[in-house]
C-alpha cells in the first residue's frame, strides 16, 4: 500500500467534522463530571473569583439522568435472550467456539462484546466494527487452532472512524471503497477493497531549527473511548508518516461495517438515544452547583458595617477605621446609631425554590424525550398519569427498541457473514447459519403472558400448538438459561407431549373395544349389585 502523507493519514470526513463536537459532549455526559471538567464544560462564571470556581468544581455533582436513559433501553434491549439463532452448523467447528468464547482477543464472551458495543451505540449514535482476522503462518485447520489464529472484533467509535469512501458494484449497489480508522495506541489502519496497512506519525529526528515547512498549530487529537484516555499528541517540527504494516485483503471487500442505534437520513451518522438530552442533563448539573453556592452563601452571612465620618470636630482626620471584633458587633455608640452592625440576610428560599422547580421539568422533559416516563413515573412525576398516556409512552419505548432490535440482528449476521467469509465457508453456510432477535418489547408482567398461555391452551386443541406455547414459556420464565438448555427442554417437552397423545390414542381404542367395554359395564352392574 502506498505510503500516505502526514495531510492525507489526518484528513477526516465533512460529516465528521459535522458531528465532532456533538459526540464529545454525549461521551462526557455519559463518563460523568470529571469528564465534563476536564473538557471543559463546566466554565468559570466571568464574575466568580478564582478561588470560588475552584471550590465550587470540587463539590460538583451529576444524578446522572443520561447515563440512566441509555442503562434503561440497554436492559431492554438485551434482557430477552436471543431467539432463532440458527448456529447448529457451526458447533463442532473449533475456530467459531474460540471466536464466540473470546470474540475481542481481550477475553470477553460475545455476547458481551455485541452488548458493549451496543452501549455505546446507544451514547454515540453509532458504532464501527471491523471483522479482522489475527496474522500467522499455518497450512491445515490444526495448525491454525493451536496457533490461536482465528477472526475477531474490533469496535470503533465515531471519533476514531476518521474517514470512508464507498462506491457502486457490478450489481449497482454501494459498496465500501476505504475507510481509515485510528487505534487506541495511535495507530492508523487504513482498509480498500485490495489491501489493507497500518501508519504512524512519528517526529523526525531532524534538527527542528533547520526545518524550513515545520507544522505548526497542528491539533491534538483526543479520542474518549471506554478504556484510558487515547491522545496523539502533535508538537513542533518535522513529521513523518512511518509504515508498520500493510498486506493484501482476501476477501476482496472491507470487512467493516456501520453498528446503529438508530438510523437517520444520513448512511453514515446513527441517532443517539442522548441526543436531545444531553444538553438538559449538562443544563441540571449547572443548576445544582448554583444552589450549593446559594446555600453556601446563606450558610455564611456576610457583616455589614458602614465607614462612618470621623468626628467633625477632629478635621484632620478624614475617615475613621473600622474595628471589627466580637465585642465591637455586639456594642455601639449610641450617639450614632447608625454604626450599630447588620448582618447581611440573604434572600435564599424563593431562589432554591425556583431552581428546583426548574431542576425537577427539565428531568421530566428527559425522559420524556426518551419515551420512558411510563418506567419512572413514580420518581420524576407530581400527577398521576392515565391509562392512555402510559400506553403510547410505552408504544413508543417499543418501538424504538424494535428498531434497535432489527439493527442489532442487522450486525450479528454481517458479523457472522465475515467471519464465514474469513473461514471460506460462507458459500457452503451462508443458508444455514442465522442470528436472530427478539422484535417483543411490551413492557407487561411474565404473570400475564402466562395466565393467557394457560387460558389459550383450554382452547386450541392442538399438540404442535401445545409445544409452541410450553417452549415459549420456558424461555419467559427462564430467559437467562444457555442454548443447550433450550435444546434439552425444548426435547423434554416434545417427548412429554408425545406420551399423552400416545396414551388418549390408547384411552380412545380401548373405550371403542366391544368387550373391554362390556366388561367395564359388567363390573360396574356388579358394584351396584352390591350397594343395593
Amino acid at each position: 500500500m502506498r505510503t500516505p502523507t502526514v495531510e492525507e493519514l489526518r484528513r477526516t470526513n465533512t460529516k465528521y467534522q459535522d458531528r465532532a463536537s456533538s459526540w464529545k459532549l454525549f461521551l462526557s455526559i455519559y463518563k460523568g463530571v470529571d469528564s465534563l471538567l476536564k473538557n471543559g464544560y463546566i466554565p468559570k462564571h466571568e464574575r466568580e473569583p478564582q478561588s470560588a470556581y475552584e471550590r465550587r468544581i470540587k463539590e460538583l455533582y451529576s444524578f446522572g439522568y443520561s447515563k440512566s436513559v441509555v442503562k434503561i433501553l440497554t436492559f431492554h434491549l438485551f434482557n430477552k435472550p436471543p431467539i432463532g439463532r440458527q448456529l447448529k452448523a457451526l458447533e463442532s467447528n473449533k475456530i467459531w467456539e474460540m471466536f464466540f468464547r473470546d470474540s475481542n482477543l481481550q477475553g470477553d464472551h460475545y455476547d458481551l462484546v455485541l452488548r458493549h458495543i451496543s452501549l455505546y451505540a446507544s451514547i454515540l449514535g453509532h458504532m464501527g466494527v471491523l471483522v479482522d482476522k489475527g496474522q500467522g503462518f499455518y497450512q491445515t485447520k490444526k495448525e491454525q487452532k493451536d496457533a490461536k489464529i482465528y477472526p475477531y472484533i474490533a469496535s470503533y467509535q465515531p471519533p476514531a472512524i476518521l474517514d470512508w469512501e464507498w462506491g457502486i458494484n457490478e450489481n449497482k449497489r454501494p459498496v465500501l471503497k476505504m475507510v481509515k480508522l485510528l487505534d487506541d495506541d495511535g495507530t492508523y489502519r487504513i482498509w480498500t477493497e485490495q489491501e489493507w496497512g497500518t501508519f504512524i506519525i512519528e517526529k523526525s529526528t531532524t534538527n527542528a531549527g533547520s526545518n524550513t515547512n515545520p507544522n505548526i498549530g497542528v491539533p491534538v487529537v483526543n479520542i474518549n473511548g471506554p478504556g484510558p484516555e487515547r491522545k496523539v499528541s502533535i508538537g513542533m517540527g518535522m513529521e513523518q508518516v512511518k509504515p508498520v504494516a500493510s498486506g493484501i485483503n482476501p476477501l476482496k471487500e472491507v470487512p467493516f461495517f456501520w453498528f446503529y442505534n438508530l438510523k437517520t437520513e444520513d448512511n453514515f451518522i446513527g441517532e443517539s438515544d442522548i441526543e436531545d438530552i444531553a444538553r438538559t442533563d449538562l443544563s441540571v448539573i449547572k443548576n445544582t452547583s448554583q444552589i450549593e453556592e446559594i446555600i453556601n452563601f446563606a450558610a455564611f452571612p456576610m457583616m455589614l458595617k458602614p465607614r462612618l465620618p470621623a468626628d467633625p470636630s477632629k478635621s484632620q482626620q478624614s475617615v475613621q477605621e473600622d474595628e471589627v471584633s466580637v465585642q465591637i458587633i455586639q456594642e455601639y455608640d449610641p450617639e450614632y446609631p447608625e454604626s450599630k452592625p447588620e448582618w447581611m440576610k440573604p434572600e435564599v428560599e424563593s431562589a432554591v425554590r425556583a431552581i428546583l422547580d426548574t431542576i425537577s421539568k427539565k428531568v421530566q422533559e428527559i425522559y420524556r424525550a426518551a419515551n420512558i416516563g411510563g418506567i419512572t413515573s413514580t420518581e420524576v412525576s407530581t400527577q398521576a398519569k392515565s391509562g392512555v398516556a402510559l400506553k403510547t409512552e410505552f408504544q413508543m419505548l417499543n418501538s424504538n427498541l424494535v428498531s434497535k432490535a432489527i439493527n442489532l440482528e442487522k450486525a450479528e449476521n454481517k458479523i457472522l457473514e465475515f467471519f464465514l467469509k474469513w473461514e471460506m465457508l460462507w458459500d457452503e453456510l451462508k443458508n444455514e447459519v442465522h442470528f436472530g432477535r427478539s422484535k417483543n418489547f411490551d413492557v407487561q408482567e411474565i404473570s400475564v403472558d402466562l395466565a393467557n398461555a394457560l387460558t389459550a391452551k383450554t382452547v386450541v386443541m392442538s399438540d404442535t400448538f401445545n409445544a409452541l406455547l410450553q417452549k415459549q414459556t420456558a424461555r419467559q420464565v427462564l430467559p437467562s438459561m444457555s442454548e443447550d438448555e433450550q435444546m434439552v427442554i425444548d426435547k423434554e417437552i416434545e417427548q412429554s407431549i408425545q406420551k399423552k397423545s400416545e396414551v388418549t390414542v390408547t384411552e380412545q381404542m380401548d373405550q371403542e373395544d366391544p368387550e373391554t367395554q362390556a366388561i367395564m359395564d359388567k363390573g360396574m352392574g356388579a358394584e351396584q349389585e352390591i350397594e343395593e
